[in-house]
């Protein structure tokens, strides 16, 4: 996928252009933040240099994951990064770790090589894993980077092949083998607390936008980004949260495969609000938890693959959900539904 992402001035319309077809999406909310760095990225830069400066940058994101400490704040300087970061260090309640764009979008992570992801026991789970994973880390900020997956492209086939996932029946195979849990653009594995991701894209991943994996993170926060283009099949979403407390405010959500926020199972004491979703192939929103206040969304002709959902569907163990001045727009199947 060839991808830009632009913001206005005051940086609420953004400006996608996807393969020379553009579209623009308004953000209802923009998180402003101001950081003072002590460490820089810069595709001139080297991972032998100390990463102090601008002068003296680390060549990649993953250089400055594995040396960060509590209270550093990475600066990364606009372009294209080939590469998968990981990060298992975390920040604390008074010295959190910080990444940032130098211009909102103007950071493209970008993978185009293998990566293979194995679970705790070393048996491969994924052929490709996330854009950037995280570990059982806390109070980490990620701010305004594009995380674009690569579903369409060709060593995805062969890599699940290697792995023994899938015979040798090509695309339409990889397309329709199940839910490729780790094939996102930004998952981490436990932890979460006080971890917030303002301002980012996520597009072109195979499975998920965003996505907890282990259903035992809580207490994060997703602000103000889009997600878009993510998934092939009604299994893959925008932003998939299993866990509790955790506040997902004015994202756009639009072309996902399947629900823009998919909130399962059993989240607690969570807040949506002012969100936007449109053009999603199950639906606006899946919510199956509790005692969480969903509140100010647009859902918008959602439901363009699945006719038999709902923009907003409530499954049926939730319970003390909050729903209020919600708007739903229907494209085919209801407004409202339960189970």
């Amino acid at each position: 996928m060839n991808l830009t992402v632009s913001f206005s001035g005051d940086e609420y319309t953004a400006t996608v252009v996807v393969n020379g077809t553009t579209q623009t999406a308004y953000r209802p909310t923009v998180s402003i933040n101001n950081y003072t760095p002590t460490h820089y990225v810069a595709t001139t830069g080297s991972d032998s240099n100390n990463g102090a400066s601008p002068g003296t940058a680390w060549r990649t994101i993953g250089k400055a994951c594995a040396t960060v400490v509590p209270g550093n704040v990475v600066k990364v300087m606009n372009g294209v990064y080939d590469e998968f970061p990981r990060l298992t260090t975390s920040g604390t309640v008074g010295s959190p770790i910080v990444f940032f764009a130098e211009r909102i979008g103007g950071v493209k992570i970008q993978p185009t090589g293998t990566k293979t992801v194995t679970n705790q026991s070393g048996q491969p789970i994924i052929a490709d894993g996330a854009v950037w994973g995280m570990s059982s880390v806390n109070y980490v900020t990620l701010d305004g980077f594009a995380m674009v997956g690569y579903k369409d492209l060709a060593w995805v086939e062969s890599a699940y092949i290697a792995l023994g996932f899938l015979g040798s029946g090509g695309q339409t195979a990889v397309q329709t083998w199940g839910e490729r849990y780790g094939a996102n653009g930004l998952a981490w594995d436990g932890g979460g607390i006080g971890c917030k991701i303002p301002n980012c894209t996520f597009a072109n991943n195979l499975h998920c936008g965003v996505k907890s994996l282990a259903h035992g993170s809580s207490g994060w926060a997703i602000d103000s980004c889009l997600a878009f283009l993510n998934g092939t099949q009604n299994t893959d979403h925008g932003i998939y949260c299993p866990d509790d407390n955790v506040t997902a405010r004015g994202n756009v959500l639009f072309g996902n495969s399947g629900w823009a926020l998919h909130w399962y199972s059993n989240p607690q004491n969570g807040s949506i609000n002012r969100n936007v979703s449109y053009n999603n192939g199950a639906g606006g929103m899946l919510m199956e938890g509790g005692n969480n206040t969903i509140e100010n969304n647009t859902f918008y002709e959602n439901q363009t693959t699945s006719s038999n959902m709902s923009s907003l569907f409530r499954g049926s163990t939730c319970s003390g959900n909050l729903y209020r001045k919600n708007i739903l727009h229907v494209g085919v199947g209801s407004g409202f539904g339960y189970g």
